[in-house]
């Protein structure tokens, strides 16, 4: 892995081409681009949870009624998702820090996500 130049200096390649080590990348950096909910995924769940309103309701059968709606509707479901990949879906973006969100956000749904 040397290779040698004119001066019959001995150079590794890792100095000639400036090679970082992949263990230096720092902890922040990589969290901070690693999100736990895609920017697409956020500004679909935020669109389904205006049509719709998940989270208002402590009633577990009323909210699998309003997510098999969701899934159902093909017009914002696009991907045409599951019920229960929406409620994971949900459930993660509702888990969302403040400085994860790269969205606008009603405040209506920054009620919900601080009730959980």
């Amino acid at each position: 892995k040397t290779t040698t130049t004119a001066d019959s200096n001995k150079v590794s390649a890792i100095e000639l081409f400036n090679i970082p080590e992949s263990d230096v990348i720092p902890a922040q950096t990589k969290r901070l681009r690693m999100l736990p909910v895609s920017v697409e995924d956020q500004q679909f769940i935020i669109k389904c949870i205006h049509k719709y309103g998940v989270g208002s309701s402590e009633d577990d059968d009323e909210n699998d009624e309003t997510f098999q709606k969701m899934a159902c509707d093909i017009k914002v479901n696009d991907m045409q998702h599951t019920k229960n990949k929406l409620k994971k879906m949900v459930a993660r973006f509702m888990l969302l820090e403040e400085s994860q969100l790269r969205v606008e956000v009603s405040d209506e749904i920054k009620a919900l996500m601080k009730k959980k």
